[in-house]
């Protein structure tokens, strides 16, 4: 009985944390405004501790639900272990192709930028708001060409081929 309990909080814990982040993100949106990737990384790490945890309980309830029996278990183990195993390969992947986010100070004005450099480097600047969130229109532009780098992280000072200020009208 205890561990059903345990496994139900965890469950509703789950669901809390899904329901407060999505109404969160939805709120933000309706203002213009939008989580840095401080936010979205802390809650896919939470999320991850929640769902594995309750994974475990599942074979662990099952292993108790089946009278014990061995087979089922190792079954639903391999099973549930597997996709634990494709999941965080999925989310080692996600990682590496999120674009990397600077706090700098552009222009005179604290702004976000989001350098993608995979093909091609574009940096896009977003107002920075807290440490937290930011803006959610782009407000700057920049081209610098063939990718693989991070202009921010250069030492020498890179000149953008293309960029474009886009205005409030």
């Amino acid at each position: 009985m205890k561990k059903e309990k345990f496994f139900i909080v965890n469950c509703i814990l789950l669901f809390s944390l899904v329901l407060l982040y999505k109404v969160s993100k939805y709120i933000l949106r309706l203002n213009g405004i939008g989580f840095l990737n401080v936010v979205n990384f802390t809650f896919a790490t939470i999320f991850t501790i929640l769902l594995f945890s309750i994974l475990i309980q599942v074979i662990v309830l099952m292993y108790y639900y089946t009278n014990r029996n061995v087979t089922a278990t190792v079954l639903i183990g391999f099973i549930i272990g597997g996709s634990m195993v494709l999941y965080l390969f999925g989310c080692i992947i996600s990682y590496a192709f999120t674009d990397v986010e600077h706090i700098i100070e552009k222009d005179g004005k604290k702004m976000v930028a989001y350098v993608d450099s995979f093909l091609q480097v574009e940096v896009k600047y977003y107002d920075y708001i807290n440490p937290f969130i930011r803006g959610n229109k782009i407000r700057i532009y920049e081209d610098y060409g063939s990718g693989g780098f991070d202009p921010f992280e250069k030492d020498e000072v890179l000149i953008p081929i293309h960029f474009t200020y886009y205005y409030d009208n």
